[in-house]
């Protein structure tokens, strides 16, 4: 993973802005071990980004984005509120995305690589925010006008 800023990079990037969120928690659970017939707690640091959108055809294209760039398969899961979401575990990957910028409701900015980059790189960033989060509208039905929620 170089640290160049690709078309794919930056429209992942741009989706995780829109519709992303990081979390780090730390997994407490029991481990059995049949050989000393005993039970260990166990705690351990996890990390994850997700991505979560109910357009599943946007999830799809961003496991295609996130296989072409790091050559990772995440899988389009269901939560317990049924709100489809692909949950990005590899350590490589999200600390390579951590390094661009956070994720998160109020915590996201545009990372400074997307804004000294070149045009192409910028519209693919902005492809991605507004997939995730625009919209078109009309204004007197007949001049378009671009929102975003964010």
């Amino acid at each position: 993973m170089s640290d160049n800023m690709t078309l794919g990079k930056a429209e992942i990037l741009g989706l995780l802005c829109a519709e992303g969120n990081y979390r780090g928690y730390i997994a407490i659970y029991f481990e059995k071990n049949r050989k000393r017939k005993a039970v260990y707690l166990r705690e351990c640091w996890k990390e994850i980004v997700e991505f979560s959108n109910t357009d599943v055809t946007l999830l799809r294209h961003f496991v295609s984005l996130l296989f072409k760039e790091y050559g990772y398969k995440p899988k389009i899961v269901k939560s317990n509120n049924n709100v489809l979401r692909v949950c990005i575990t590899k350590n490589n990957v999200i600390r390579d995305l951590l390094k661009y910028t956070d994720f998160g409701c109020l915590k996201w900015s545009i990372p400074s690589s997307i804004l000294k980059s070149d045009h192409l790189v910028k519209a693919a960033f902005i492809r991605g925010f507004f997939d995730g989060d625009g919209s078109v509208d009309y204004v007197d039905k007949k001049i378009p006008r671009i929102r975003f929620g964010s």
